[in-house]
């Protein structure tokens, strides 16, 4: 008979593990050591680990130090390195000992909590910790299993607002039909993080249900209670079915707060499932001077935060919070046969199956409880005051650099600030620029925001590590790049033809237009949204609108067309817009082509039309294309405004007007007055066609 090997296989070996655990948690101290040597965004290329790692699995056992070494040598390079004092993109993802020993707690257990018989005190261990952090953020006892709700650790906000979701879908459509779910709708913010709109396609509601409303300057970027109150009553008037409204503690792009009590409110009031993400900066209410952030929760039916991001929780860590656990447990509970026990069936147990979207599960409250008891609410407290603290040093030191400006006043640790368009440069390049040359130097990350249209860098301070040493670092390579960049943009615009005086999108400014001709006023419309950087003012009965360059013009009434906000009277919507101004465009661009055949003097002219996104038929096997502007004036006090196409290789072409000229813009002219926009034309004139190498920027 033959007997098992005396060496035998053991991958899970109490002998060896100390030794090789040693090794590891050796290692990691070590980067972290060294973890300002690395660049902090990961400089590698697209596929570069193919070359480094072989494309099958081994066959044979290898040894902890030749794979240790390989992720020192061949992973580390391609690996953006969260944790670095220098990272200030995104939101942070804190890391600390507590939260390291609790994660090693949990994977040595190792135990699959799924319902409360699999691992009791894994359960039990949850509900205590939930309500502890619950009462952390003074949160009303509606939502504590002290009280009548309950609370549930998740891996990320996704997973808690499709949740959510589904909970609120089905107790509307067990109500209302389910073949209701088609005309159900979500309601948010257009700064609301894009988890809601995949949740939302997740639960089965069609994306176009989903009223993504706007915001401004003007409110600080949070959403107007007016503004949801005017959607909801639309869609009641269509037909429709309100569910759900998602309200945010700290929007990703620039860190505005939704006003959650006059929010709650509406939402009582037509009986939508109320959610509050307080994914970023619900931990910061745990400190009472940011505790009013929260205030009227009382009025929610869930809440969300993720401790991973700011409480010194290792990945992955996210709080949910129900006023009514029995509308998630409905919607989410399974009932298969081998799941089925005594402790279940009393009623009298927890199981976390039923509030989750996975069956199996980890054991986070061990690492959440670790953390909490390790470092204590003094502690994390310190650790959340000392990031805004500094973030606050940050936001004085660009303030005081005239060459820069906050773009939207900071609440937290986040600063949004931008450097100022200068001599006509386009703004949104410019940041883009300098924005790119600081994460290109390896010494720091970022990353950019936009709000209101306007581009802007995002310094979002928060990271364990983080000391003043490198913020005051960040801002002398900051100054260093802007200086550089600043240099390089003087030096295009003295290349830059004498007749350009500013930098405008085609959308902008080729579509002004008188709206009465025949009045003594220049009434004038355009299709551009407030929110793309333009200022408003009231002079007596007309509107007077600037862009961000300073070049203004004015209008006679503002008003909301469909879910767009501040377009003028009598425009369609900005998409239709663009449609027929494309089809006017491309009309009379055709037209010069054919006037250019005609004309064997201008034979050697090539036009390159980015916003058209075309290149005619007739550039055919034309020699190597040169770039030439053009423009069409469409009115008095524009006729120095015009903007480059690409830069130019010839001045002031000229076209003769003729009679094949006069019915191509004739044709122009009737496919924009369509749109209820009439133009007037200057025969005799030289036509340019207002555009812009960045024509999305403002």
């Amino acid at each position: 008979m033959g007997s098992l090997p005396t060496d035998t296989f053991s991958p899970l070996d109490s002998n060896t593990f100390i030794d090789e655990s040693k090794m590891v948690i050796d290692f990691i101290s070590d980067y972290y050591k060294n973890i300002e040597k690395y660049p902090v965004r990961s400089q590698v290329q697209p596929g570069y680990l193919s070359g480094e790692l072989p494309q099958s699995a081994p066959y044979s056992p290898e040894s902890l130090e030749d794979i240790l070494k390989d992720v020192s040598h061949k992973i580390m390079p391609g690996l953006t390195h969260w944790q670095s004092p220098n990272f200030f993109a995104y939101f942070q993802a804190n890391a600390s000992n507590a939260g390291f020993l609790g994660e090693m707690l949990c994977s040595g257990l190792n135990i699959v909590g799924f319902n409360w018989i699999s691992s009791p005190a894994a359960t039990e261990l949850e509900s205590l910790v939930i309500d502890w952090l619950g009462k952390l953020l003074n949160l009303p006892p509606s939502f504590l299993f002290s009280g009548n709700g309950g609370g549930v650790l998740h891996g990320s906000t996704c997973e808690a607002v499709v949740c959510t979701l589904a909970a609120a879908r089905d107790k509307t459509l067990k109500r209302m039909g389910w073949d209701k779910i088609t005309k159900l709708v979500v309601y948010a913010s257009d700064q609301t993080h894009a988890t809601l709109f995949k949740g939302t396609k997740l639960v089965g509601i069609p994306s176009s249900n989903i009223r993504s409303l706007p915001t401004s300057f003007l409110s600080g970027f949070s959403l107007p209670p007016q503004t949801l109150q005017e959607a909801i009553e639309n869609d009641i008037k269509s037909r429709f079915y309100p569910l759900f409204l998602c309200a945010t503690v700290g929007t990703t792009a620039c860190g505005a707060v939704d006003p959650i009590r006059d929010l709650g409110e509406i939402a009582t009031k037509y009986n939508l499932w109320f959610h509050i993400d307080a994914a970023y900066a619900g931990s910061a209410c745990i400190c009472p001077e940011f505790r009013h952030y929260l205030d009227g929760v009382e009025l929610a039916d869930s809440i969300s935060m993720n401790p991973h991001k700011w409480l010194l929780t290792n990945m992955d860590s996210c709080c949910l919070w129900v006023k009514q656990p029995h509308s998630l447990i409905n919607s989410l509970a399974s009932d298969a046969e081998f799941l089925r026990n005594s402790a279940s069936e009393s009623n009298n147990v927890v199981d976390y199956k039923d509030w989750q979207i996975a069956l199996s599960r980890r054991f986070k409250a061990l690492k959440l409880w670790v953390v909490l008891r390790r470092h204590g609410l003094s502690n994390i407290m310190y650790h959340i005051r000392s990031d805004v603290n500094l973030a606050k040093w940050f936001e004085s030191l660009v303030s005081t650099d005239k060459r820069f400006e906050i773009v939207v006043p900071r609440r937290f640790a986040l600063v949004c600030f931008r450097l100022k368009p200068n001599n006509g440069v386009n703004g949104s390049e410019l940041n883009r620029r300098l924005l790119s040359s600081v994460n290109e130097s390896g010494r720091a990350f970022m990353t950019h925001g936009v709000a209101g249209g306007e581009y802007f860098i995002r310094c979002a301070i928060g990271s364990t590590l983080t000391e003043e040493r490198h913020v005051s670092e960040l801002w002398k390579l900051i100054q260093d790049k802007a200086q550089t960049i600043l240099a390089n943009a003087a030096r295009e615009e003295q290349d830059a033809p004498d007749v350009i005086v500013g930098t405008f999108s085609l959308f902008d400014f080729v579509v002004h237009a008188l709206i009465d001709l025949g009045s003594t006023h220049s009434y004038m419309c355009t299709a551009i949204p407030v929110e793309r950087g333009l200022r408003v003012e009231t002079i007596e009965q007309d509107i007077l609108v600037t862009n961000p360059l300073g070049h203004s013009v004015i209008v006679n009434k503002i008003t909301v067309v469909g879910e767009r906000t501040d377009y003028l009277s009598n425009v369609i919507s900005a998409t239709t817009a663009r449609r027929l101004i494309r089809k006017g465009c491309e009309a009379y661009l055709a037209h010069v082509f054919d006037t250019r055949k005609a004309k064997p003097d201008l034979h050697d002219i090539s036009i390159v039309c980015d916003f058209l996104d075309v290149f005619p038929k007739e550039l055919s096997g034309l020699p190597p294309k040169r770039e030439v502007e053009f423009a069409i004036e469409v009115m008095p006090g524009f006729s120095r405004i015009a903007l480059p196409l690409t830069k130019l290789l010839h001045k002031n072409v000229k076209f003769e007007w003729d009679d094949r000229c006069q019915a191509s813009f004739e044709k122009l002219k009737g496919m924009l007055t369509e749109a209820h926009i009439l133009i007037q034309p200057f025969l005799g004139k030289n036509f340019v066609i207002y555009s812009d190498v960045d024509y999305g920027a403002y």
